[in-house]
C-alpha cells in the first residue's frame, strides 16, 4: 500500500531530527519502520510494509493543486490531517473523480458545506461532540470516526532529563490562536502573589500587558517545541484562555493540551473548549466562564488542588497517548 500524507507544515522533518513530538504526524510515525529519504518512509511489516510519502501543502495555487491531484493517482490512500486539500479533492471524490481513498481529519466547525458538497471516504474527529455535529449534515454511507488525539510521551520523557524542572511560574499561557491574553493578564492582577508567563511575538503583544507586573512575556517568532518544553517544566499549571465565541469550538488549544497531558500539568481553560468535558470528567483541571472573577477562581483552585490534579493528570497520561490514536487509525487507514 502507498499512502500520501498531507499537512500544511513539515512536521516529519522535525520529528526525524528529534526536535518535535511525533503526535504532530497524527498517528503515522508509530507505523514507520525507517525513512528512505527526508520525505518518504517505509512502514513496519505489521502495517503492511508499504510506503508513505509526505508533502507540505499551504495555500496552494490552482496549478499546484492540479499537479498534486495528478500525483494522488499514484497512491492507495491520501491522509489529509489538516483539511489542506479535502475541500477541493472531496468535491471530485463525491463525483467519483478521485481514485485513492481520502481520509481527512476535520478540526473546526461549521462542517455543513464540507459534508454537503465534498466527500471524504473517512472523516475523523477528535471529540464525540464534533463528530455528532458533522453527522447531522451527512446523508450518505461515508465512514465517520471519533479518534481522540493524545501526545507522544516518550519524546517529553527523553528530553526533559537534561532540562531544569524548577518551578519558576505558577501559570503558563503558551498558545497564540484565538487566545484572550488580556483577560488572563487582568485576572493575574487580582493575584499579585502569583507569577505567570505568556508566549507571544513582538507583533502581538497583549494590549493590557504592563512591564514590571506579575506576568512576563516570552517572545517566540517560530514554534520551538524544545523551548516550550523548558517553559512547561518551569511552570505548575497550563492555562488555555480561549476568546469568546458563540459558535461551537473546534480543538483550539489542543497542542497546549498535549503538552500538559504529557507532563502531568493541570489545565485551566474555558467551559466551551473542545476538551473541557474530558478535563471535568477526569479531574485534571479547572474550568471557567469568560470573566475575571471566574478565571481567578479557577486559577486559585488549580493551585489549591495542585497535588491532586497533578496526580490525576499523571494517571490520565499513562493511559492516553498517541499509540491509542495509531491503533484506531490503522483500522480505517488500511481498510
Amino acid at each position: 500500500m502507498r499512502i500520501l500524507f498531507i499537512s500544511n507544515y513539515n512536521a516529519w522533518e522535525r520529528i526525524e531530527d528529534g526536535v518535535m513530538p511525533s503526535h504532530h504526524l497524527f498517528g503515522v510515525n508509530e507505523m514507520i519502520d525507517h525513512f528512505e529519504t527526508p520525505d518518504s518512509a517505509i512502514l513496519k511489516k505489521q502495517f503492511g510494509g508499504g510506503k508513505i510519502d509526505f508533502v507540505k501543502v499551504a495555500n496552494p495555487s490552482k496549478l499546484e493543486l492540479l499537479k498534486l491531484y495528478v500525483k494522488c493517482f499514484n497512491y492507495d490512500v491520501v491522509y489529509d490531517v489538516l483539511t489542506a486539500v479535502s475541500k477541493q479533492f472531496g468535491v471530485l471524490n463525491k463525483f467519483h473523480l478521485f481514485c485513492p481513498r481520502l481520509v481527512t481529519v476535520f478540526h473546526h466547525p461549521p462542517f455543513d458545506k464540507m459534508m454537503k458538497y465534498a466527500k471524504s471516504d473517512c472523516s475523523v474527529f477528535f471529540t464525540e461532540e464534533l463528530m455528532k455535529e458533522a453527522q447531522k449534515c451527512i446523508h450518505d454511507g461515508r465512514q465517520v470516526v471519533y479518534n481522540p488525539w493524545y501526545p507522544e510521551k516518550l519524546w517529553y520523557d527523553k528530553n526533559k532529563q537534561t532540562l531544569n524542572s524548577k518551578k519558576t511560574y505558577d501559570f503558563l499561557d503558551n498558545g497564540k490562536t484565538s487566545r484572550n491574553h488580556n483577560l488572563f493578564i487582568r485576572s493575574m492582577r487580582l493575584m499579585p502573589n502569583r507569577r505567570a508567563v505568556i508566549v507571544t511575538d513582538k507583533k502581538h503583544i497583549p494590549t493590557e500587558y504592563k512591564e514590571g507586573e506579575n506576568v512576563d512575556l516570552f517572545f517566540q517568532d517560530k514554534p520551538n517545541d524544545l523551548t516550550m518544553l523548558q517553559l512547561c517544566l518551569n511552570t505548575k499549571v497550563m492555562v488555555i484562555p480561549l476568546e469568546e465565541n458563540k459558535k461551537k469550538l473546534g480543538p483550539i488549544g489542543a497542542t497546549s493540551y498535549m503538552d500538559a497531558i504529557a507532563l502531568g500539568m493541570p489545565v485551566v481553560t474555558n467551559k466551551k473548549a473542545a476538551f473541557a468535558k474530558e478535563i471535568a470528567d477526569n479531574g485534571i483541571g479547572c474550568l471557567f466562564d469568560l470573566n475575571e472573577e471566574s478565571l481567578v477562581k479557577a486559577l486559585s483552585q488549580s493551585l489549591d488542588k495542585y497535588d491532586d490534579l497533578h496526580d490525576e493528570m499523571v494517571s490520565f497520561s499513562g493511559s492516553h497517548s498517541i499509540s491509542n490514536y495509531t491503533e484506531l487509525l490503522s483500522l480505517y487507514l488500511f481498510k
